[in-house]
């Protein structure tokens, strides 16, 4: 078996069109991922009723783990309401405690529910401070609140999503350099190398990669800013003008560290904003990009 001097050899090889097509295998699979899978069931749910007073609520609520209660119809077990429960739990309240939970209330609208069949993805979009119902059919099975984006599940769909927007730039790179290796003179002579010498360990194992393949995902967003910047070709968009890009793709990348590291990335409500801001981004490029490169 003869060995080959790597040091004399061409440069890799790019992806052939007849590789395989990975963007397609990646969309998709974040929303395979349901909003059941975070839930809270109905039957774990604490409640509240339209007749019980507000001194009654601030009894119940010290074993609460919401900070909204359902209120729910004694007689019917139908639910008709949410009630802000902290707010009349706060030992500075000064209203009238003897009140019932009827008259303070926010009775149930369609915006206060999401389906059972809906995606963590779909529930991202939604999410706000006030919890959402899940319903299926004419009943309502549980709820969910932005706490519960730091359940695994969340987690594996925003991991998915972002592994797809890095293939989405994979993709990219490789449609607008299909006929030649122009791309690596957008990269840092460092970083190039970097690159080759993992293309050059996972060659000696065999693996069946190309050096676009070996990059980091800084790298892609790097060529993707150099790339979408200098070609006049590329329309450019209020997504890609004057360092949007490289400001939401480098927001994006520090989501998908804080999801591989099982660090907390929704904590306070700030922390939900700019998620919600940075999935947002995120669709948003993968479809520009998906318009206008691909």
């Amino acid at each position: 078996m003869t060995t080959t001097d790597r040091s004399s050899a061409p440069s890799p090889p790019q992806r052939s069109p007849a590789g395989p097509d990975m963007l397609r295998q990646s969309e998709g699979f974040e929303r395979v991922l349901g909003v059941f899978l975070i839930a809270t069931p109905r039957d774990s749910i604490r409640v509240c009723h339209p007749e019980d007073s507000l001194a009654q609520v601030r009894s119940c609520k010290r074993n609460s783990a919401f900070d909204y209660l359902p209120v729910e119809e004694a007689c019917q077990k139908r639910m008709v309401g949410l009630l802000a429960a902290r707010h009349y739990a706060n030992s500075v309240y000064e209203g009238d405690e003897q009140e019932l939970v009827r008259s303070h209330m926010c009775p149930l609208s369609e915006a206060d529910l999401i389906g059972a069949d809906a995606t963590i993805l779909d529930f991202i979009k939604r999410v706000r401070p006030k919890p959402l119902l899940v319903v299926a059919g004419e009943r309502i099975q549980g709820i969910v609140a932005w706490s519960d984006l730091q359940k695994l599940p969340v987690r594996s769909a925003i991991f998915a999503l972002v592994t797809g927007f890095e293939l989405t730039m994979y993709e990219a790179i490789s449609t607008a350099f299909r006929d030649d290796d122009g791309w690596q003179n957008l990269l840092k002579p460092a970083r190039l190398k970097d690159a080759k010498d993992l293309y050059d360990k996972r060659s000696r194992n065999n693996s069946d990669v190309d050096l676009l393949l070996c990059t980091q995902f800084c790298d892609k967003r790097e060529i993707l800013k150099r790339h979408l910047f200098s070609d006049p070709r590329v329309e450019l968009s209020k997504l890609t003008s004057g360092g949007k890009f490289e400001t939401a793709v480098k927001e994006i990348e520090k989501l998908r560290n804080n999801v591989t590291h099982a660090n907390t990335y929704a904590t306070c409500w700030d922390d939900v904003e700019n998620l919600k801001q940075t999935v947002k981004s995120l669709v948003d490029l993968r479809k520009y990009l998906a318009a206008h490169v691909l």
